[in-house]
């Protein structure tokens, strides 16, 4: 992604380089003006602010590697947090495969009565699905800290 600024004559570019955590770099568009140089030094109070970094072009050169990595480590469990709190939101029925509301007790499908056995299932379900919504939150929170890819695999989270 890609943004311009102008101002008058200037132009000033934002380039996303990487989403987590969010990595970007900004530079004039052309020849380096005071307006450019005002620009870049707000914007890197904002960020400072903001709890974030400044790198330098080694530390880039350094992390610029890992940012496709992490971003497809944070695709992964995004889809793990969706299937997660899906799997929260509705209870399967164990004969025909139905999908009925967690406090149901019968089925939406077949209409058959949850069994002891089905609600012991559920309580499984429930009790992983929670688990990997947890962990899944935390390594995402993680990712967005910039915690480096190495410690998150061996990490536990939850």
């Amino acid at each position: 992604m890609s943004l311009r600024w102008n101002r008058g004559r200037a132009a000033l570019r934002l380039q996303t380089l990487g989403w987590f955590p969010l990595l970007v770099t900004v530079g004039p568009i052309g020849k380096a003006t005071a307006v450019h140089r005002d620009a870049a030094a707000r914007l890197t109070a904002a960020v400072l602010a903001g709890r974030g970094m400044n790198f330098t072009e080694q530390q880039m050169v350094e992390y610029l590697p890992q940012a496709q990595a992490r971003w497809q480590r944070a695709l992964m469990e995004r889809r793990r947090l969706s299937t997660a709190e899906r799997l929260l939101q509705a209870r399967r029925c164990s004969y025909c495969a139905s999908w009925s509301d967690p406090s149901a007790t019968h089925c939406a499908g077949c209409r058959r009565r949850f069994t002891v056995a089905d609600d012991t299932e559920w309580d499984t379900t429930v009790s992983r699905a929670t688990a990997t919504v947890a962990e899944a939150e935390a390594i995402l929170a993680d990712l967005a800290r910039g915690v480096v890819l190495e410690r998150l695999n061996g990490a536990s989270h939850g």
